[in-house]
C-alpha cells in the first residue's frame, strides 16, 4: 500500500466533497466505490490521530500497515506472507481495576452489659417521682393473750429524678451519605454504640449533677467492708457479696474490669490446676471498662431502674449550622432518661487494694 502524504489527502477529501454534492445523481458501482474511499480516509485519519496506533487498529490494518506487507510481491492463490507488528507488554492493568468491597470495616466494639443488669421502663413524662423506704423498725413481738400489741415504725422518702440527654452528632456529606450506604449505616451504628457507651458510664459513675443522671450505683454504693493486703479479687467479690446479703438484699450481679476478670479466670491452685471460675456460685458478672482495676460493684441490681423517655434515635437533617448550602448533613443520635437508685444499700463497691510491697512503703514514709 503507498504511503498518502498530508497533502495528497487534503486533494482526496476535496475531490470526495465536490462528489458528495453530486451523490443525489450517482447510482450503482460508483457510489459503492465513492463509498469505500470515504471509509478508507476514514481509517487513515484514525490511525493518525492515535499515537500509539496499534490499540485502536484492526488485525487487518495491522497487517496492511507493515512494511513487509506492502513490500511484498504480487500475492498468489495459496502464498503466505509474514508480517510481524510490534504489541506492547499489557502490565499493571490488574492494579488499576480494584474490586471494591461495600462493607466498611469498623473499630473497636467495647461490651456494653451494664444497663442490661437495671431494670428498665418507659415513660412520656420529663421527670420521674418515686417514693422509697427511709427507714423500718421491726418491734413484732409474741404477744400474751389480753396483752397490747407492739407498733412498729416505718418512714419514707419522696425523690425526683429528671430526665436527661445523651447525645452527640457527627457531619457527613450529603454525596457521601446518599451514594455510600454502607458507609451511612457504618456513621449510625458508631453513633448508637457511643451512646450505648455513655450511658454505661452514667449508670456506675454519673454524678447526679445535672446534665448528668444519677447518681450511679458506683458514686451511690456505700463502700465494702476493708480487707488485708494480698485479698484475692475473688474473695473481696464473695466478701462483698455476703455483706450485701446480710444487710437483707440478694445479690444478683457483679461489675469488674476485663484485667481482674481475666485474673480470676485464670487463678491456679498450688497444683496448677485452674479453679474453675464458672463453676464457683458466683451471681451474673459483666466486664466494664468504666471500672478501673481493683475496682468492683456488686448488689441487688433490682433495686435501681433506668426510666427511658426516649430510646437511642438516629435523625439526619441538612437543618444545621450552614449544612444545607455546603451540601452537609448531621446525623444526631440521643436518648433521653433517668436512673432511680431506690435502695443504695443493696449495694457494695470497692477500690483497688495496696500492694503489700505498696503497704510496706507507705509504713515507711509514716
Amino acid at each position: 500500500m503507498p504511503t498518502i502524504t498530508e497533502a495528497e489527502m487534503s486533494e482526496m477529501t476535496a475531490l470526495l466533497g465536490d462528489i458528495h454534492k453530486q451523490y443525489g445523481r450517482l447510482d450503482g458501482e460508483f457510489k459503492t466505490r465513492v463509498k469505500r474511499l470515504e471509509d478508507e480516509i476514514a481509517v487513515i485519519r484514525q490511525r493518525r490521530t492515535n499515537a500509539a496506533g496499534l490499540p485502536e487498529s484492526t488485525f487487518r490494518e495491522l497487517i496492511q500497515l507493515s512494511k513487509e506487507f506492502q513490500n511484498r510481491p504480487p500475492v498468489r492463490p495459496g502464498m503466505t506472507v509474514t508480517a510481524p507488528f510490534d504489541v506492547k507488554d499489557i502490565i499493571g492493568v490488574s492494579r488499576s481495576m480494584p474490586e471494591v468491597v461495600s462493607t466498611i470495616a469498623g473499630g473497636p466494639r467495647q461490651q456494653t452489659r451494664v444497663a442490661s443488669l437495671i431494670p428498665q421502663t418507659a415513660t412520656s413524662a420529663g421527670a420521674v417521682t418515686y417514693t422509697r423506704e427511709a427507714s423500718f423498725t421491726n418491734n413484732a413481738a409474741a404477744v400474751a393473750e389480753g396483752a397490747a400489741k407492739p407498733k412498729s415504725d416505718k418512714t419514707f422518702v419522696t425523690a425526683t429524678a429528671p430526665i436527661e440527654v445523651i447525645a452527640h452528632h457527627f457531619t457527613i456529606s450529603k454525596q457521601s451519605y446518599e451514594d455510600l450506604p454502607s458507609l451511612a449505616a457504618q456513621v449510625e451504628s458508631n453513633g448508637l454504640y457511643g451512646i450505648d457507651l455513655k450511658v454505661d458510664q452514667q449508670v456506675l459513675k454519673g454524678t447526679g449533677v445535672a446534665p448528668e443522671i444519677g447518681p450511679g450505683l458506683y458514686v451511690a454504693a456505700p463502700a465494702a467492708a476493708s480487707v488485708a493486703v494480698g485479698t484475692t479479687m475473688m474473695d473481696r467479690i464473695f466478701l462483698a457479696a455476703a455483706e450485701v446479703n446480710a444487710a437483707g438484699w440478694e445479690t444478683d450481679g457483679v461489675v469488674l474490669n476485663a484485667t481482674d476478670y481475666t485474673a480470676m479466670v485464670l487463678a491456679k491452685d498450688t497444683q496448677g490446676r485452674y479453679l474453675g471460675l464458672t463453676s464457683l456460685p458466683l451471681p451474673r458478672l459483666v466486664v466494664s471498662s468504666v471500672l478501673a482495676p481493683g475496682e468492683f460493684l456488686v448488689g441487688a441490681f433490682s433495686q435501681a431502674h433506668l426510666f427511658v423517655r426516649e430510646q437511642a434515635t438516629v435523625t439526619v437533617a441538612a437543618q444545621h449550622a450552614d449544612n444545607f448550602t455546603h451540601n452537609l448533613l448531621t446525623v444526631l443520635v440521643e436518648t433521653r432518661l433517668a436512673l432511680v437508685v431506690y435502695q443504695a444499700s443493696a449495694f457494695r463497691k470497692a477500690g483497688p487494694v495496696a500492694t503489700a510491697e505498696a503497704a510496706s512503703s507507705e509504713r515507711r514514709k509514716a
